[in-house]
């Protein structure tokens, strides 16, 4: 199949965390044999990255860590990059070939309205949702919710959530019947891991220089209030001796690192030095709620690295099977 995956985050250089999952997946649609195209924004301090497959679009300021969302929230008029940025994705769009299937990452904006707009009768577009779309969408009053996923119902279109939760919290709307009929059908997938070859725990430790007999405990994600980053800062510091590094970076940064000097705040690192550093761990926290399949968590259990987390989203089902996640209710 020719498949074009639309995101709004996406890595732009090697080891770049941004979007590494929706990289994950296109990976391994690869290995499946599909022809896949990638569309998203043009890296703003990097030159794009010169492939056939990966075709960039204007998105101007509206794009970029730590996200589009929490950039809106910031300055209110990158909203007025909606309109250039759709207009040049349509432009990419059409020096493509024709297109099986459309893969819009985010439901805000990459699936309404930029999906929707490039999408045809003959091809199939899926919708991936995942916990800050939910977040937003819940936000609004419920006749604008379904109303504003009528044009994808009655086009067809496939959801996938990237959790069982997320897809419960929006069939107990009252939706119109097109908009819970869409949502029923649709799929639950959490996107992909990319596990390439790491370190088992002590040499990862011994990579970082870390003690043996040290504790360390990691919080993973962008620094934004919906995070709630300072929770988990709180929880760790509690934890007597314990050496606390904090991987990511975003608008609430500064004021974290004048509230938690204890802590190692170490910003973006390139996305295998993440994992080392959660391997090496003895436990990753994560007090946010605003999560679908929480990626960091998800790679943490994969490396068998304790997990203490709210009970949120799949968790408490995970939770049955994996006795490393620590669940806080």
């Amino acid at each position: 199949m020719n498949i074009l995956v639309i995101t709004t985050s996406f890595p732009s250089y090697p080891g770049d965390a941004a979007g590494h999952f929706v990289e994950s997946e296109v990976s391994a649609l690869r290995d499946q044999g599909h022809q896949v195209w990638v569309l998203c924004p043009r890296p703003a301090l990097r030159p794009p990255a010169q492939s056939p497959w990966l075709r960039h679009f204007v998105g101007g300021d509206l794009f970029g860590a730590p996200g589009a969302w929490p950039r809106l929230v910031e300055r209110p008029w990158r909203l007025l990059w909606l309109l250039p940025a759709t207009l040049s994705l349509r432009r990419q769009h059409k020096l493509l070939p024709r297109m099986d299937r459309i893969i819009a990452h985010w439901l805000f904006p990459a699936g309404l309205p930029f999906g929707l707009w490039l999408k045809d009768l003959s091809t199939e577009l899926t919708v991936v949702i995942h916990g800050t779309d939910m977040n937003l969408l819940l936000r609004l009053p419920t006749g604008l919710i379904t109303r504003a996923l009528l044009p994808l119902a009655r086009r067809r279109t496939t959801l996938r959530f990237v959790s069982a939760a997320l897809k419960n919290q929006l069939l107990l709307l009252p939706l119109s019947p097109p908009v819970r009929e869409m949502v029923q059908r649709a799929e639950v997938q959490p996107s992909p891991l990319s596990l390439k070859a790491l370190p088992d725990k002590a040499a990862a430790r011994s990579r970082l220089h870390i003690p043996e007999q040290q504790r360390l405990l990691v919080i993973v994600g962008r620094l934004i209030h919906q995070k709630r980053a300072q929770v988990a800062l709180g929880a760790a510091s509690l934890v007597p001796g314990a050496t606390i590094v904090v991987l990511g970076d975003g608008p609430a940064s500064a004021a974290l690192k004048q509230r938690f000097p204890e802590a190692s705040f170490l910003g973006s690192l390139p996305h295998h030095e993440t994992l080392c550093w959660i391997q090496a761990a003895d436990a990753l926290l994560s007090a946010s709620r605003w999560e679908g399949a929480p990626t960091a968590i998800r790679e943490a259990l994969a490396l068998d690295t304790l997990v203490v987390s709210p009970a949120i989203a799949d968790l408490p089902e995970w939770g049955k099977s994996q006795p490393s996640l620590w669940l806080v209710r």
